[in-house]
């Protein structure tokens, strides 16, 4: 539930931050779309932690075994 918030929301934050330079004058349509793009591909790169976070946990667990394992074996 919260991975679909996050990508939810994702979408229209660039285009909250760079509406008040839209509307005063200083961005134009054509900088606004290009931002949200950037930040969409930004997003799009770092979503790919929250998409396979247990994969990157579960792997570090195995990590973390396994050195507890190595340790044990040293100490025989």
């Amino acid at each position: 539930m919260w991975s679909n918030l996050y990508g939810q929301v994702m979408i229209i934050v660039p285009y909250l931050i760079m509406a008040p330079s839209l509307f005063v004058g200083p961005a134009t349509l054509g900088v606004v779309t290009q931002t949200g793009n950037a930040f969409g591909k930004v997003n799009d790169s770092f979503s790919y932690l929250i998409d396979h976070w247990t994969d990157i946990t579960k792997f570090l667990s195995v990590i973390k075994r396994l050195k507890e394992f190595e340790g044990l074996l040293l100490k025989s």
